[in-house]
């Protein structure tokens, strides 16, 4: 990927999606952050360095560097009794959801909705991405939380989760860097 940012692994218009589908990636050329959220492409493109616009249509020919995408059979959500509170939190609730779910060992997807205080986002993009801070909006995460293997999924250094964000009003998705805490929190896992 390094030696040829403009290669296109993955056409988007050949990705089989349907309304259980959730996934994550950059696009080709590091132009976009790619999210996937049931089945419905959300598309991030930075505009400043601290502002980005979000598109839920790709362009003709549009594709990913790399995409990592899942597509449960059905999803089983949950309303949590305790807020979330943090990236480590996130990955010890799914460490003992998991297993509770029939989840296998391996890397499972994940949606978490509810409303997020101090989200910390970035947006791939050349020359330059974006990045920002969300002080509290109604969102979902999606990811994959993989405990055996941080390379499979591109995981972020150090990290079992790799968490995108999409608000609820559509008007802001990309990558969750790290946040303070999800309240009312509903989790989702696969079924």
């Amino acid at each position: 990927m390094q030696a040829d940012p403009g290669r296109v692994a993955v056409s988007l218009s050949k990705v089989p999606v349907s309304e259980t589908t959730i996934g994550y990636g950059p696009g080709s050329d590091y132009q976009a952050e790619l999210t996937l959220l049931d089945g419905v492409w959300q598309i991030a493109r930075a505009t400043g360095p601290k502002s980005a616009v979000n598109v839920t249509t790709p362009g003709e020919g549009a594709g990913a560097m790399f995409l990592v995408t899942a597509s449960p059979e059905a999803w089983k959500t949950r309303a949590l009794e305790t807020p979330v509170n943090g990236m480590a939190a996130l990955e010890a609730l799914l460490a003992q959801a998991a297993p509770s779910h029939g989840c296998p060992g391996e890397a499972i997807p994940f949606k978490l909705s509810g409303t997020l205080m101090g989200g910390e986002w970035s947006v791939v993009g050349r020359p330059a991405g974006a990045a920002g801070r969300i002080e509290q909006a109604d969102v979902t995460l999606i990811g994959i939380f993989d405990p055996a293997d941080p390379d499979r999924y591109f995981m972020p250094q150090g990290r079992k989760i790799h968490v995108h964000v999409v608000s609820n009003d559509g008007q802001l998705s990309g990558h969750l860097n790290d946040f303070e805490a999800l309240t009312n929190p509903s989790l989702a896992l696969p079924q």
